[in-house]
């Protein structure tokens, strides 16, 4: 509110909190998921169960139980089945999409600039080189990074 034109507070989400929403669930995953991979295990916040190379496939338990682990780290909340499956569904459609992706060409190995990894978010220290991370080659990041977006632009996330 500007306390003059604008008196009332926006109740419901418009088109522009909703986009603003939707572009720091992107920015924040680009920047999160790199991040945590590159780390040692024990010291993973969000990923303290698969590694940036560990096979994707709907049925993993190591995978179900990684999405489980980011429902409670980002919402605060024990998943039912039906939305753990609605999660591992959309990771396995970004997998999948990616994959073919690389396979036909349309999509490159490496990730964009800004979800790039080769200093240290905290100190802007160059990082070694077995901690950064540029390429996707298998499109596993690219598609953990969905899974963590889609989850950053819940409303629960948000508002709650």
């Amino acid at each position: 509110i500007d306390s003059d034109l604008v008196t009332k507070r926006v109740t419901e989400p418009n088109g522009v909190m909703a986009s603003l929403a939707q572009r720091m669930a992107y920015e924040v995953a680009c920047s999160a998921v790199p991040y945590d991979f590159s780390k040692p295990v024990n010291e993973r916040v969000l990923f303290p169960s698969v590694d940036r190379d560990t096979p994707l496939s709907e049925s993993s338990e190591q995978v179900r139980e990684t999405v489980r682990h980011l429902h409670s780290r980002l919402l605060g909340e024990v998943v039912s089945e039906e939305e753990l499956d609605a999660t591992v569904g959309l990771l396995m459609e970004a997998y999948s999409l990616g994959r073919q992706g690389l396979a036909d060409g349309s999509v490159e190995e490496g990730l964009v600039d800004q979800c790039r990894l080769n200093r240290d978010r905290n100190t802007n220290e160059q990082l070694p080189d077995s901690r950064r991370i540029n390429q996707d080659s298998e499109y596993t990041i690219r598609a953990w990074m969905a899974t963590v977006s889609y989850l950053l632009a819940d409303y629960r996330f948000l508002y709650e």
